[in-house]
Parts: structure tokens; C-alpha cells; sequence
């Protein structure tokens, strides 16, 4: 099953980079036809903008941890959570490096974007990847319960448990970052693109 769901997450993330890449080229041309927008409209915030991209990438992860914590869906629901794992995360890196180009200018693009990048990956990495999910297994590992076995002795966690609270709470960050594209979306909607 792991090396599967490694293949379909791949899969996914790869294609949704190229997807995602000519979508926003296409939303940029029509977003330079559509700038003026009345005072108090929200028509800024159209399929066009390329920070509605992260929203709805962020919208992606978020369904897609929420299929992952659900008890008891099988393999098929792991699939699918995976699937839309990779979708996101393949349109988040992309869209990322359109969207800081267009909002801070190309002239210095990589240091700007090695901000972003690096310490999006560097906090994601460190508390979510490493602290919280460890946190999580260990308690359930030590301390197990109806949804979650735990071995001390082979250091293994078994059920639905052992990963579900960090599930959650990755859910409910892509639910929060589904906000900051929106506003900036609204902030620099008049801003010239190229």
C-alpha cells in the first residue's frame, strides 16, 4: 500500500503542477481584462486571481486530511486522501512563485521566494512533520485506546488513532489558510501583472 500511495501522491502532485501552471497563466491574461471593478464590488476576487489558486489549494489539503482522519473509510479513502494530498500540495509550490513575481516584482524573485519557501518548509517541516506528529504517535503508542493500539515494546502504533489528531489539525490550518490568499487577492487586485 506504501508504495502505491507513494506513486498516486506523485502522480498527483505532478500533474497538478502543470495544471495548476497553465490555469493561472490563462486566470493572469483574463485578470489584465478585468481590473476595473467598482469600489465595494467583489469582483476582485474571481477565478481569475492567481492567490484564489493558494485558497483553493489550501481548500484541496484541507479536504483532503479531513478524508485522512476519517476512522474506518479503508484503503480506497487513503487513496483518495493521498490523491488530493499531492493535488495540493503540487498547486501550492508553483502558484507560490507566480504569486510572490506578481505581488513583489521579478528583480529579486529568489530571495524573496527562498523566504517564503524556506520557512513555510522549515515551520511545516519542524512542528508539524516532526513535533506534532511524533507527539501524537507516542501518546497513542504509550497510551493506547479504542481507536489506536500501541506496542511500547516494538515501538509501533496500529489503528486510526495514531495520526487522526494530526490530521485534524492540519485540516483546520488549510482551512485558515484558505483566508490570506482572499485578502491579498483584495489588496492587490489593481496591481498591473507582468
Amino acid at each position: 500500500m506504501t508504495s502505491v500511495a507513494t506513486s498516486v501522491f506523485s502522480v498527483a502532485q505532478s500533474a497538478s503542477r502543470v495544471i495548476a501552471g497553465l490555469l493561472t497563466e490563462v486566470a493572469a491574461k483574463n485578470h489584465a481584462k478585468n481590473k476595473k471593478v467598482a469600489s465595494g464590488s467583489l469582483d476582485w476576487f474571481g477565478w481569475h486571481s492567481r492567490p484564489s489558486f493558494l485558497s483553493l489549494a489550501a481548500f484541496i489539503g484541507a479536504l483532503a486530511h479531513g478524508i485522512l482522519a476519517i476512522p474506518g473509510l479503508g484503503s480506497g479513502g487513503f487513496i483518495v486522501g493521498v490523491a488530493l494530498s499531492g493535488i495540493a500540495f503540487g498547486t501550492v509550490w508553483p502558484v507560490m512563485v507566480l504569486v510572490v513575481g506578481d505581488v513583489f516584482g521579478k528583480a529579486n524573485l529568489g530571495a524573496i521566494y527562498l523566504w517564503f519557501d524556506g520557512s513555510t518548509l522549515a515551520f511545516g517541516s519542524l512542528f508539524l512533520s516532526k513535533l506534532l506528529s511524533q507527539y501524537v504517535y507516542e501518546q497513542h503508542r504509550l497510551y493506547p485506546n479504542l481507536d489506536a493500539m500501541g506496542d511500547a515494546d516494538t515501538s509501533s502504533c496500529f489503528g486510526d488513532g495514531c495520526f487522526q489528531l494530526t490530521h485534524i489539525i492540519i485540516t483546520l490550518l488549510c482551512l485558515a489558510a484558505t483566508v490570506s490568499p482572499i485578502e491579498l487577492s483584495r489588496r492587490t487586485h489593481n496591481r498591473s501583472i507582468r
